[in-house]
């Protein structure tokens, strides 16, 4: 809800904390946020022009008042996930979610665009835990790293996820050590087929080679006697058709 909502309601419902003081306390956890979690600014390289911002979905933000400050927005925010990881894992110890006897966690990673107002949009990275079975699905256990206004393009996400990979590397080849024990890590990456192809170099949806999975060519989509496999390897990803 914005302020002006929250102030419209707090007017007609006296047993509401006023406005001031909801603020005043929303204020002191983000600046205690801050200290544990702290906030970096990435500069956007390439702003995109009115072209390519102009889509036909539908807006997810009507509030103009964060719209109009969203446009002149040149940084990007990240976190980190190291950051992260090392305020949550200890909860998720004490809730059972985590076992300390077989330190293994299954990290997912998701991004995607989304249209904030007109002519506006905004590129999110999430990760979440797959442990948590049972909060996986609530976005209250989706933690953004990265978040910047723009397009979903290979030029902008190559520098604005460049501190983010270099952490996930860090993560899968050496782990997170917290309080002694040091945490090996599962990557798994979830999206639409758009930002997967994004990240991966492809080239567009209907190009000769189009699959993430498989060599499929689109003069073979056809061909029903033809047994397509997941056969792409990440390690060999650029050394395929199409990349």
């Amino acid at each position: 809800m914005s302020r002006e909502g929250y102030r419209a309601l707090a007017a007609v419902e006296p047993d509401l904390e006023r406005e001031w003081i909801v603020s005043e306390q929303r204020l002191k956890i983000t600046k205690n946020m801050n200290q544990k979690i702290e906030i970096t600014l990435i500069n956007i390289p390439i702003i995109p022009t009115l072209d390519e911002l102009d889509f036909v979905e539908n807006s997810n933000i009507f509030d103009y008042g964060i719209t109009d400050e969203i446009k002149n927005i040149t940084n990007g925010g990240h976190r980190s996930a190291k950051d992260i990881l090392t305020y949550i894992i200890p909860a998720l110890i004490f809730k059972g979610v985590l076992d300390i006897s077989n330190p293994i966690i299954h990290l997912r990673i998701s991004g995607d665009g989304r249209n904030v107002g007109r002519k506006i949009k905004q590129v999110m990275i999430t990760m979440g835990i797959l442990n948590d079975e049972q909060n996986i699905h609530k976005p209250d256990h989706h933690y953004t790293t990265i978040l910047f206004p723009g397009i979903e393009s290979y030029e902008l996400l190559e520098v604005m996820m460049s501190p983010f990979i270099q952490e996930l590397n860090d993560l899968k080849n050496y782990g997170l050590k917290i309080n002694n024990i040091i945490w090996k890590f599962e990557l798994y990456f979830s999206s639409d087929w758009k930002f997967l192809s994004i990240c991966l170099g492809f080239n567009a949806a209907n190009s000769n080679y189009f699959c993430p999975w498989c060599q499929i060519s689109k003069h073979d989509q056809v061909n029903n006697q033809t047994n397509w496999k997941i056969s792409k390897k990440m390690e060999k990803i650029n050394e395929y058709p199409g990349h």
